[in-house]
This record gives C-alpha cells, sequence and structure tokens, in this order.
C-alpha cells in the first residue's frame, strides 16, 4: 500500500453478510459521484459523434465504438485503481464497506483488483444478471469475488 489507510479504522466486522441492498446503495452513490466525471471527460468525443452522425459520415460508427471502448476502459481502471490503493469505490467508503482478502488481509493485489475489475464489469455488461446471484448463494458473494478470493466487508466507523 502507498500510503496509510486513514480513513477507515483497521477492525473490520467479517462475519457480517453484506446484504444486496448496501451493494446496490454503494453502486447507486458510485453512479451519482463518478459518473459526471465520466461524461465530462468524454464531452468532446459525444460531440464529434453527434457532429459526424448529423452528417451522415463514415467515421460515426468508429467515434461511437471509440467512445464505448473508453468508457469500458475507464471504467475498469478507476475500479482498479479505487480497489487496489483505497480498498473500495467513494460511494463503498461512503457506506463503511471494503474490499478485503479471503485471507483476511486488509489490502487486495493488483491481481485480486484486476480481476474483480473485469468480473464486475462483465456483469455489467451482461445486463447485471450475474449479480442477482446474491440472492442465492449463501454468503451473499458474487462470481468474480469466488475468481479474485475477495469479499466485501463492513468497517466499524
Amino acid at each position: 500500500m502507498l500510503y496509510p489507510d486513514i480513513w477507515i479504522p483497521t477492525k473490520v466486522e467479517s462475519q457480517k453478510i453484506i446484504h444486496f441492498s448496501e451493494r446496490l446503495r454503494a453502486f447507486l452513490a458510485d453512479f451519482f459521484l463518478l459518473s459526471p466525471i465520466l461524461t465530462l471527460s468524454l464531452s468532446s468525443w459525444i460531440q464529434e459523434i453527434k457532429w459526424e452522425v448529423l452528417h451522415k459520415n463514415s467515421k460515426a460508427d468508429y467515434l461511437f465504438f471509440a467512445a464505448i471502448g473508453a468508457c469500458l476502459f475507464l471504467g475498469i481502471f478507476s475500479h482498479l485503481m479505487f480497489w487496489y490503493f483505497a480498498g473500495s469505490t467513494p460511494g463503498q467508503r461512503l457506506f463503511w464497506l471494503k474490499i478485503v482478502d479471503d485471507s483476511g488481509h486488509a489490502q487486495i493485489k493488483f491481481s485480486q483488483a484486476l480481476i474483480r475489475s473485469v468480473g464486475w464489469w462483465v456483469s455489467l455488461l451482461a445486463l447485471g444478471i450475474p449479480f442477482l446471484k446474491t440472492f442465492t448463494d449463501r454468503n451473499q458473494r458474487l462470481w468474480f469475488e469466488h475468481l479474485s478470493h475477495t469479499h466485501v466487508v463492513r468497517v466499524n466507523p
């Protein structure tokens, strides 16, 4: 870890199961906090796509798919950085949730953060259907959490 985790105490309630509603609240908080930043960073591309579509230029298809790819890259990259360096996204931080290693380490490895981030976005692109697995899993963990050997815990404020 590059900097100490000063925003949150180190005491973790590892036995407490994090319910789907808590994950959903954190996701919605992230969406409302981070989507304006993403929109502003891609606004010039969006404007250019509109211009190309209005003038029926073949460049519009290329720009559209490039913008989709940039959104995916920025999404995966931002989750990766938040989870690896801070242990949580801003929305998770707001609701006192943290990503930890299955072995109990508070800091997850870069590879775990990468697997988790790519898995999260694959689940989102699959219309969110894989997120419904939390209702059938005994510990309410998602497939990418099993794959990355991580889970979400609540920390004491």
